[in-house]
């Protein structure tokens, strides 16, 4: 009776399943066939089913009689067998069995429950979306392939992950022509820009009233270093790192004197041209260092106006170089081949990011470590941070849902700066995360960027772009003399 009231049930919320969900991406009959399994195995463990089952097998009751003992007694005397009559009319002493429980009990309370959590969560998302008018798609989202190159294997099990959450999304490879967000770090911010690449967050995200809403948002976050071969450094007599540029200007004499065979260089710097961010890495950190900006701003007429800190660090270069104490081709080298000339012991000092710590590493073949950047006297130093950012194109169709992966990434930070060693990694962050501080060399750039001043520098403003290009030409005007020979 009860298992005829269970199946009226589950015919009555079958056909309004069916009718609630047509069109759905969802089997409905295979989803009834788990239904009926699952009804099944719940009634066989259920205390009722089990009960059922047992009582079936003949047990004697206590007391009772039965084969040769029976017709044993059946010779006794009458007052002997009504007192044993007695006794077999006793109650028996164990405790009476529960009665079974009605099938319409906990089980099929959770079952119940189960298909209607099913309905919630697979049916009526349908439902209404047939009501709108909307059927539901697959939506490409290309994604340039950055994203894979800056976070290898780990770009895959975020893709998984995403892919998990929304169903709906499918993330691309994009091609040349059809990208809808964008992956990239300083080095190719200002091209970006130029291009009008990126489209405004402004739809997105909160922008205070008069200001310019940002172009991409910032994933991790890296600090300006001082990286010093330990050993080339031993070598020639020095004990300590430099911390001022008087200490950093004698240390790379003692090199070039100890190395006079140009076996290897006291300092180097990259400034290609076709990397022009290589202005902000290599010599932004120097006028930073002193404790001034890089520019005053731009005359009337538009002219670039350095400001003394940037002079005096242009004249610094220039007279290392003049005293060979930089090695050539600072115009030619990229900031790969730098961190390559140095990872191969070919270079004693040179400025990077915390970024480059892992690459370094990984090559093995040095003995370094690093430091603050070397300021003009002692004091609290100031330090520029550079980034990996992502964008949406301005060209995108689906902006909307590029600004979801964006935040779905965002939401990784954590993850992804443990990965790739970040400092560091979130740049409002108040204490290191745990990689840091099990990482003797990453606790150390912690306290280099707690104790320093972040110089606020927006890569993809249109004046620092053209600050940029107007220092370059200060620098290759000073290199001159040298350059000619």
């Amino acid at each position: 009776m009860a298992e005829n009231y269970f199946k009226r049930i589950l015919e009555k919320l079958h056909s309004s399943l069916a009718r609630l969900s047509p069109g759905r991406r969802f089997t409905l009959p295979l989803f009834f066939v788990y239904l009926k399994g699952l009804r099944e195995r719940l009634a066989f463990s259920s205390p009722y089913r089990r009960m059922r089952g047992t009582s079936k097998t003949s047990v004697p009751s206590p007391g009772r009689p039965s084969g040769l003992l029976a017709r044993a007694t059946a010779t006794d005397t009458m007052a002997g067998t009504k007192e044993r009559n007695a006794e077999f009319r006793r109650p028996p002493e164990n405790k009476r069995m529960p009665l079974p429980r009605p099938y319409l009990g906990k089980r099929i309370d959770i079952f119940l429950v189960a298909a209607m959590s099913v309905i919630l969560i697979f049916v009526i998302p349908g439902f209404y979306s047939r009501l709108g008018g909307k059927v539901a798609t697959i939506i490409d989202i290309s994604v340039s392939p950055q994203f894979w190159t800056m976070f290898g294997e780990t770009a895959d099990l975020l893709l998984e992950e995403f892919h998990q959450q929304h169903p709906d999304f499918r993330i691309i490879v994009a091609d040349d022509e059809n990208t809808d967000i964008i992956f990239f770090d300083d080095g190719t911010f200002a091209s970006l820009v130029d291009s009008s690449a990126l489209a405004s967050l402004g739809p997105y995200i909160y922008t205070p009233s008069g200001e310019e809403a940002p172009k991409a948002r910032v994933l991790l976050s890296f600090i300006d270093l001082f990286f010093y071969n330990i050993d080339i450094l031993q070598n020639a007599g020095n004990d300590r790192p430099p911390t001022t540029r008087a200490e950093f200007l004698a240390m790379a004499e003692s090199v070039a004197r100890t190395y006079a065979d140009n076996e290897v260089s006291p300092f180097a710097i990259a400034l290609a041209e076709e990397t022009p961010t290589r202005i902000r890495n290599d010599f932004y950190p120097w006028v930073w260092a002193l404790g001034g900006d890089v520019r005053f701003g731009f005359s009337g007429e538009g002219a670039f106006e350095p400001s003394p800190q940037t002079t005096n660090a242009v004249n610094f270069l220039a007279r290392m170089n003049l005293d060979h104490l930089l090695a050539e081709g600072t115009f030619r080298r990229t900031g790969e081949e730098l961190l390559v000339m140095f990872a191969e012991g070919k270079v004693a000092m040179i400025l990077a990011s915390s970024r480059d710590i892992p690459f370094l590493r990984n090559a093995g073949r040095i003995n370094f470590d690093v430091t603050a950047v070397p300021a003009l006297a002692s004091g609290r130093n100031r330090l520029g941070v550079s980034g990996i950012y992502a964008g949406i194109s301005s060209t995108s169709p689906h902006p909307e849902h590029a600004w979801a992966f964006i935040v779905f990434v965002e939401s990784k930070i954590n993850l992804l700066a443990e990965i790739l060693g970040a400092v560091p990694g979130n740049l409002f962050a108040n204490f290191p995360p745990r990689y840091i501080e099990d990482d003797g060399m990453y606790a150390k750039v912690w306290d280099i960027f707690e104790d320093a001043e972040i110089v606020e520098f927006a890569s993809d403003d249109v004046q620092e772009i053209e600050a940029a290009k107007q220092i370059r030409l200060m620098l290759e005007r000073a290199f001159e003399p040298i350059l000619e020979n």
